[in-house]
């Protein structure tokens, strides 16, 4: 037993054994100036391993533009099964930022499209430290891999220089295999 002195606590349960799908999910292996398993298409932002949310290193993507822009991020395909839940946890952290964001692409023979903006509503304009979102997805029919795309969003105040959107510690886990939680006690 312990006790605990008056004042504000944070319960947080979490599971030891995790099975995260996805490839170099807090970007700490880099190659050719962009990390190891994520690709882009368009070069209008500036991606450079920057201090991370818990590990050594995190992604920050740079951008100048204050027109509606995102970068476009991708994380490689990962095999799913249709039908299947996946939970997706992501932690993101932003800096003078407009329509930051995670979303999902679905694919199938090698053709992608978006499946779902995830989380919905990210809170993606502004500044504020780092904040983890969750959201669970079903896949859909006619789905057989899925990508994470990271949507940096675009100056929301040019008066303060650029927009810096970060992300780090990104999970992909099969609901299916996660570890249930059955009883908490608090007394």
């Amino acid at each position: 037993l312990f006790y605990l002195k008056v004042g504000k606590y944070k319960i947080e349960i979490a599971s030891l054994k995790v099975k995260n799908l996805l490839k170099n999910p807090s970007f700490e292996v880099w190659e050719n100036g962009k990390p190891r398993h994520w690709t882009t298409k368009k070069r209008n932002f500036k991606l450079k391993s920057d201090k991370g949310q818990e590990g050594k290193y995190s992604l920050s993507v740079i951008t100048n533009t204050a027109e509606k822009d995102w970068s476009w991020v991708r994380s490689e395909p990962i095999e799913v099964k249709p039908g299947e839940e996946y939970l997706i946890i992501t932690h993101v952290k932003i800096y003078n930022a407009k329509g930051s964001h995670v979303a999902i692409d679905g694919c199938k023979n090698s053709r992608c499209k978006r499946v779902i903006n995830c989380p919905v509503g990210i809170e993606g304009t502004g500044t504020y430290d780092w904040k983890e979102f969750t959201c669970k997805v079903e896949i859909p029919e006619g789905v057989d891999n899925i990508r994470i795309v990271l949507n940096a969003g675009w100056v929301l105040n040019k008066s303060k220089g650029e927009a810096i959107t970060w992300f780090d510690d990104i999970q992909v886990i099969p609901l299916n295999e996660a570890p249930k939680l059955d009883v908490v006690w608090l007394y």
